[in-house]
């Protein structure tokens, strides 16, 4: 009885293992559309940010240096 217990621990424990994966898989699922809200709300105040430093460069200086490049917080 022991040997039938030990030959099907791994099987059973693998089964629980993969439906607790695909589980955890249709939570993150669920998620996408506020992940993809948050990244348009980003991407709207960087560009309104971008815009106001451009506005601000132009009452400050002349030109801006070419070099100068901003990352975007969503490439990051």
């Amino acid at each position: 009885m022991t040997t039938l217990l030990l030959v099907l621990a791994c099987p059973v424990s693998m089964g629980v293992m993969m439906w607790l994966m695909m589980r955890g898989g249709h939570q993150q699922r669920s998620s996408t559309p506020e992940h993809i809200e948050q990244r348009r709300r980003i991407a709207a105040l960087e560009r309104e940010l971008a815009e106001l430093r451009g506005a601000e460069a132009d009452d400050t200086e002349p030109s801006a240096p070419p070099g100068n490049v901003a990352r975007s917080l969503v490439d990051v």
